[in-house]
């Protein structure tokens, strides 16, 4: 038969010859079939003729459905040429199976369209082996639909190539199911190109496995992203790893995040880095001894009240007078009873005569009468005794009635007096006259 002859072969006719009469066409008459008369062979027939009857067919004729019944074996004995004449919509039927079936070669003379052609469902199925066969150039330009596709047992396990992803194009989903290798295994390129969403994706262990230069590079929205418990299940190696401008800029939130341990454990520099204000009670009460000195001036100056009312008496006794004395009305005001029962003499006169002579009824409650009759002169005689309970005024020693002013001495209430000795009262006697 001629061209025309065999031209006329309708697809109803096609569609109904055995493997054996259509190897009875000869390559050339395969090759020279119509985009119709090709349509019309069916999965069966394709999978059944020769390799040789297979190859002279012209593969760009292919359809989605045809190459969807393709066995593993005919995929792969079609020709570098053939797949590389597959349309986009046809290589859009191809099952994962059958691309895994597909050689670096045939993956690699794709075009971008062929390649940009490859559906989510088609990407998240395809084994690490076939990923590995797409090139380096064909994976970064993967489109979001694609990327956003890939699961994280291929991303942990495409080692070789997953650098040449755009890692903009991770979710946060991604993001968490990424081992500490395969974090590690990302370059400072794409770690700066994840977004906020991506990492607040992250595991804590995740964020920890980034160097100082990759968290270092991030903007203020990408460290921003940072949730509460990715903060607070950082170690202090990973927290030294933000910058000083980082830690100064994290938000009210993050700040909260962090725990003492993490606070007693960072080092002096990234501390001081921190804005105090952010701090809380709880955070607060859980602070060393060692930590509460190493704030700085500004920083305990930056406490709130509620903050300044869960340290320690330990704590509050670690600051220095420059910094107790900087504090305003409010923040003094906030010290608990709790608090100036605990603090030592030295710590007591650490407080500037403003601060003392302004302690509350409730705050000079919390003064024990060892403290009272321990503190030096100067500090006794800025208290305003007036406010002292009966229990106080009692457990006063003479040298201490002795040592208020005579103000302080006329100030004295009736029941306060009341409960004095005699040999109190007649210190006070001697001292108002």
């Amino acid at each position: 038969w001629n061209t025309t002859q065999a031209g006329a072969l309708t697809a109803t006719q096609i569609a109904g010859l055995s493997t054996t009469a259509l190897g009875n066409l000869s390559t050339t008459q395969l090759g020279a079939l119509t985009t119709t008369q090709a349509h019309a062979l069916t999965a069966t027939q394709l999978n059944a003729i020769t390799t040789t009857d297979l190859n002279a067919l012209n593969a760009a004729n292919f359809t989605a459905t045809q190459v969807g019944g393709l066995t593993t074996t005919t995929i792969d004995a079609l020709t570098t040429t053939q797949t590389g004449a597959l349309t986009a919509t046809t290589i859009a039927g191809l099952t994962a199976t059958e691309i895994d079936g597909l050689t670096s070669t045939e993956l690699q003379a794709w075009n971008t369209t062929q390649a940009g052609a490859l559906t989510a469902t088609q990407i998240a199925g395809l084994s690490t082996t076939a990923l590995g066969n797409l090139s380096t150039t064909q994976l970064g330009a993967l489109t979001t639909t694609q990327a956003h596709a890939l699961t994280a047992t291929q991303l942990n396990a495409v080692t070789t190539t997953l650098n040449a992803l755009n890692a903009a194009n991770l979710t946060a989903t991604q993001a968490a199911g990424l081992t500490t290798t395969t974090i590690q295994a990302l370059t400072t390129t794409q770690t700066g190109a994840l977004s906020a969403t991506t990492i607040a994706g992250f595991t804590a262990t995740g964020i920890g496995a980034l160097t100082s230069t990759e968290l270092q590079a991030w903007n203020t929205t990408q460290a921003g992203a940072l949730t509460a418990t990715q903060i607070a299940g950082l170690s202090t190696t990973a927290l030294g790893n933000l910058s000083t401008t980082q830690l100064g800029a994290l938000t009210t939130a993050q700040a909260h995040a962090l725990t003492a341990t993490q606070l007693n454990g960072i080092t002096t520099t990234d501390l001081n880095a921190l804005n105090a204000a952010d701090l809380t009670a709880t955070q607060a009460a859980g602070l060393t001894t060692t930590t509460v000195e190493a704030l700085t001036t500004t920083q305990v100056g930056a406490l709130t009240a509620s903050t300044i009312a869960g340290l320690t008496a330990s704590g509050v006794g670690a600051l220095t007078s420059t910094e107790v004395q900087a504090w305003n009305t409010t923040q003094a005001a906030a010290l608990t009873a709790t608090q100036l029962g605990g603090l030592t003499t030295t710590a007591l006169g650490n407080f500037s005569k403003t601060q003392l002579g302004a302690l509350s009824t409730t705050q000079l409650d919390g003064l024990t009468t060892t403290q009272l009759n321990a503190i030096t002169t100067t500090d006794l005689q800025a208290l305003n005794v007036a406010r002292l309970s009966t229990s106080q005024v009692e457990g006063l020693s003479t040298t201490t009635i002795s040592n208020l002013t005579t103000t302080q001495g006329n100030a004295l209430t009736t029941s306060q007096i009341q409960v004095l000795s005699s040999a109190q009262i007649q210190a006070l006697q001697q001292l108002i006259g």
